[in-house]
């Protein structure tokens, strides 16, 4: 085996990136063939196979130097490696390719994403106080910036955006609004610069698409008709900045910030007393401060209320860095992506006497001999749960 590993060379990891090659390259050498190196090929029966999986399995459980990354990739490495055996002429290595799906896998919460979407957000009574605030025609504006922020957006993408960054889909009664965050703007204590997705500074973890919801859409759309009838022809408008004022005047991020927290003040919404778990596993509360963040938090929790799982909470707010390469990572910022979260998203609106989705119960029942097929038809995403057989 390591005959034929020294042999393949680097044609094992040849459709794998630098950094990821050095890895399986690395797992293969320092944690495989140790342990396997010295066996022949044609001794690759299945049993053998079967057994060297066992062995890898308690060297991975046991061996505290091996980190959890390097865990991982070795799976990834055995199986990489037992493939190229097959492609080359060794067909009883098939059983390797199988059985690396039983190398322990290393079950661990992915912390980036777990804290970018904890869920301690307003109650009912201090949203609906935010949104009273914001009901007179004057406060339009006001109301505008805070549906961005539950849009998802971040106050220093807000003023780096325009009208024109907003595209339209079509869909067959209505119209879905995305926007494709591209650029933000970068406060120093001097001067506020923008950089965009062509700086190399710019995460590729901000490089997202975020859906307006519908009634996010709609308070665009009376924003714009504000616009019209002030004089601004579609033009003038698309050029505009998303924090830009009827004067003219771009507002930056640290004025956003300051705006919004002067709202809630105003809606009498008090500090954040936010749950943490401590290592021990006793808990404890985190006093946060009222800011915009906590409109943040919200945005998080309405949106995990409208359907979306944390993996899509990530990919809706942009807030841990993500490992996935840019063209995957745009692959799934398709339009398709984009209408899902626009249906799920529409089981909310802040202006409704709902304050969250509701769940609907239904009760069924079956009353003949034979099984019987059920089939619920929904705008929206369904989850299906049965409380018992009967």
């Amino acid at each position: 085996m390591r005959d034929y590993v020294h042999f393949v060379g680097d044609t094992l990891y040849a459709d794998k990136s630098l950094k990821e090659a050095a890895s399986l390259r690395s797992c293969i050498n320092r944690i495989i063939l140790p342990m396997i190196g010295d066996i022949q090929l044609h001794q690759l029966s299945p049993d053998r196979q079967k057994a060297i999986v066992q062995r890898l399995n308690s060297r991975l459980k046991n061996d505290e130097t091996i980190s959890l990354t390097a865990k991982t990739h070795t799976q990834a490495a055995y199986r990489l490696l037992f493939q190229s055996l097959v492609q080359n002429g060794y067909p009883a290595a098939r059983e390797g390719v199988r059985l690396s799906d039983e190398i322990t896998r290393i079950k661990r919460q992915n912390r980036g994403i777990i804290n970018s979407c904890r869920e301690n957000h307003l109650d009912d009574t201090f949203r609906a106080a935010l949104f009273s605030v914001l009901a007179p025609a004057d406060r339009l504006y006001d109301l505008w910036l805070v549906a961005l922020i539950y849009t998802g957006l971040a106050p220093n993408e807000i003023p780096a955006l325009c009208f024109g960054d907003i595209d339209q889909l079509e869909l067959r009664d209505e119209n879905c609004y995305t926007i494709t965050v591209t650029k933000q703007i970068r406060d120093t204590n001097t001067v506020c610069r923008a950089i965009s997705a062509d700086n190399d500074d710019f995460p590729i973890h901000r490089l997202r698409r975020v859906v307006l919801a519908p009634w996010v859409a709609n308070v665009m759309l009376k924003y714009i008709e504000y616009l019209h009838s002030s004089g601004y022809s579609d033009a003038q408008i698309s050029d505009m900045r998303l924090s830009g004022t009827i004067s003219g005047k771009i507002v930056g991020a640290k004025d956003i910030r300051d705006r919004i927290n002067s709202i809630m003040q105003q809606a009498g919404i008090p500090k954040a007393n936010i749950p943490r778990t401590k290592k021990s596993g006793k808990s404890r509360f985190q006093t946060e401060k009222r800011d915009i963040e906590l409109l943040q938090r919200d945005a998080k929790y309405i949106a995990k209320c409208c359907g979306a799982d944390d993996a899509m909470v990530h990919a809706m707010f942009g807030l841990p860095a993500t490992t996935m390469d840019e063209q995957h990572y745009l692959d799934t910022l398709c339009d398709d992506y984009a209408v899902t979260r626009y249906l799920r998203l529409r089981r909310y609106t802040p202006f409704s006497d709902q304050s969250v989705p509701q769940r609907r119960i239904f009760r069924i029942e079956n009353n003949t001999d034979t099984a019987q097929t059920i089939r619920i038809n929904s705008n929206y995403a369904i989850l299906a749960s049965w409380r018992s057989n009967n």
